[in-house]
């Protein structure tokens, strides 16, 4: 059974570091800083960006005071998905109140923390306070030609040195400092960089946010990477730039799940494409302007981001950059686990680059190949994470979109037609496939060869002699083929003949006014595809249409729109599946309105056995 909504009040009696705030009737507190930038700001921050900040802040912290459950619990399914309802004050109520605004809010965080948000925003009323925690030096200046987040990882160590090496810019990188062994690493790598390749050419903005008292319940934070965009993009403004710059591999950064076990935002949504194009549509609706939220690294693999940043003439900085999700386990010997998917994937990734001596073994609590995996849990994440990989390098792209469905999620969010996304995404992932093949044939041929002994628990005793047949050479698949591909993998609706339920396949029905305002949607879906429209032109109904024809008001309207989307959840998770997105069924269209989404849906009439 799902526990009920968590109501969070905000607005209460400011701290001079954080904030305080109510939630489920328990008074928590917050504190939060960013030290002071040794530079004057071209402008101060206005109302709408301290709302933002403000907004950005209180879901973080929520986020952490909630927790979703036991990792090994049994009711970890139903835990995990929460509700919140956040009662906010704001300086510019007329802004966040914006029916567009706040939906694009509600579904940008719903998707990435794969939570369930409900927003009342009112005038804030006491008097004012300035945000000590953003406060700016005025005693030098600096001119910023690039707005970084930097983790301190591998990825983020290669973003700002193609910024600041390749391409020559002044940035600031925006970092998050809630622990010092994470501290530590990020100044070292930071001042390395300045002194070595970018004198003057680096500002750091260090945030630092922690709940207080004990109140830190949950450490999933993914909600994390919304807090950081909303402080760079404050940051971005007021130095009169309208770009932000996340760096994450593409793999990561879609982060298909390594098994059915891996739900939700567990696999981490955080630079999801479709999360990335809701920060720039979030922050474009709020300040009124077109905003930009990127990740240059979508389109490469881990093996190529850490040779990229060889090229760049900083293969030595590869053992300071610090991966592993278990940072409370760091020691100054062993600053990764080498059991978490990021150990992993990084550990991976630098043998198949030919740095793994940059990248040292012993750094690592568990060899990648030969560590002993005792924990039920760490067998499987490796093995699932290498069964991706054989999966990957040997299927063709029909296999790859039937597999995973979720790639759908990204499509819509990339510039090039569907089709030539779908196929560049599976290239992608395919060459990453095959780095991890080539790595571990390697080490199964010296063991069969009896060059080199392994641990029975290790890796590669698990994975066997036989799990990889030699991957095959990349596949250049025609457009043809992906369309083909694409649709062989998407959500099937069969309205009724009395127009009165429709069907999903392997999942269940819907019926009543859920029903009638699918078909409602359905009815253009099929109208746009008899008329040969590409998928990517189908046409959206405006909210306001639809208010008339279903002879209600607009905010109705968006609220069955969220009961739809929640029905289809709850079918998903009855069958034990992972919930879908916001937009898998209903897709909105920021600004347009809503459509049946072309590219995870078909639409059948029950009259007929073939396509209406």
């Amino acid at each position: 059974m799902r526990r009920g909504e968590i109501r969070v009040e905000c607005g209460l009696e400011p701290l001079p570091d954080g904030f305080k705030f109510h939630i489920k009737d328990k008074l928590v507190s917050a504190s939060l800083g960013l030290t002071k930038l040794k530079s004057r700001m071209l402008d101060e921050p206005d109302d709408i960006a301290r709302d933002l900040l403000e907004i950005a802040a209180y879901v973080y912290a929520a986020d952490a005071a909630t927790s979703r459950g036991e990792p090994n619990s049994s009711s970890l399914g139903a835990d995990w998905r929460r509700e919140f309802r956040f009662v906010i004050p704001v300086r510019r109520p007329d802004i966040w109140r914006a029916s567009e605004t706040l939906e694009c809010l509600q579904q940008t965080l719903s998707f990435v923390s794969d939570d369930e948000y409900a927003f009342e925003f009112y005038p804030m009323t006491k008097r004012d306070t300035p945000l000590r925690w953003l406060d700016f030096d005025e005693t030098g200046q600096f001119e910023p030609e690039s707005i970084v987040l930097f983790s301190g990882g591998l990825d983020s160590l290669a973003g700002a040195l193609e910024e600041v090496v390749a391409r020559r810019e002044k940035i600031i990188t925006v970092t998050h400092q809630g622990a010092t062994k994470l501290e530590a690493a990020q100044s070292r790598l930071l001042n390395q960089l300045s002194k070595r390749f970018a004198p003057g050419k680096i500002l750091n903005a260090p945030l630092k946010i922690q709940l207080k008292s004990g109140a830190q319940n949950e450490g999933t934070h993914r909600t994390r990477s919304f807090l950081f965009a909303a402080i760079a993009a404050v940051i971005a403004r007021m130095f009169r730039l309208r770009r932000i710059l996340f760096f994450e591999n593409g793999v990561m950064s879609l982060n298909l799940p390594i098994s059915g076990q891996v739900l939700g935002a567990r696999g981490t949504r955080s630079t999801h494409p479709k999360v990335l194009v809701g920060f720039a549509s979030l922050f474009s609706q709020a300040f009124q302007e077109t905003w930009r939220v990127d990740n240059p690294f979508i389109w490469s693999t881990k093996t190529e981001v850490l040779k990229r940043i060889s090229d760049l003439g900083a293969r030595d900085l590869i053992r300071d950059a610090r991966s592993c999700a278990d940072v409370r386990a760091m020691t100054k010997a062993h600053p990764h686990c080498g059991v978490c998917s990021q150990c992993v994937d990084r550990r991976f990734a630098s043998i198949a680059a030919d740095l793994a001596d940059d990248d040292p073994g012993e750094a690592y609590q568990v060899d990648l190949l030969n560590g002993p995996r005792h924990k039920v849990e760490h067998r499987e994440l490796a093995l699932g994470y290498v069964h991706n990989a054989r999966f990957f390098a040997t299927a063709s792209l029909n296999e790859f979109c039937k597999r995973f469905p979720e790639i759908h999620r990204a499509l819509a969010h990339f510039p090039e037609p569907r089709a030539q996304t779908a196929q560049r995404l599976f290239e992608l992932h395919q060459r990453h496939g095959q780095s991890v093949a080539g790595v571990v044939n390697r080490a199964v041929v010296s063991a069969a060869q009896g060059v080199r002994s392994f641990d029975p628990a290790s890796l590669v005793a698990l994975v066997g002699q036989d799990m990889f047949k030699t991957a095959p050479p990349p596949r250049r698949v025609p457009e043809i083929a992906a369309q083909s591909a694409l649709s062989h993998s998407k959500t099937t609706l069969r309205i009724g003949r009395n127009k009165d339920r429709v069907e999903i396949d392997r999942l269940g029905h819907l019926s009543g006014v859920s029903a009638s305002s699918i078909i409602t949607l359905a009815e253009r879906f099929l109208d746009d595809r008899g008329a040969g429209r590409a998928p990517e032109d189908y046409r959206p109904i405006h909210p306001l249409d639809l208010a008339e024809r279903w002879d209600i008001d607009e905010p109705t309207v968006r609220r069955r729109i969220e009961r739809i989307r929640k029905a289809l959840a709850k079918l998903h998770l009855d069958k034990g599946l992972d919930a879908p997105g916001n937009d898998d069924l209903v897709e909105n269209l920021h600004g347009k309105g809503y459509r049946l989404n072309p590219d995870t849906v078909e639409v059948l009439k029950a009259e007929s056995k073939e396509k209406a």
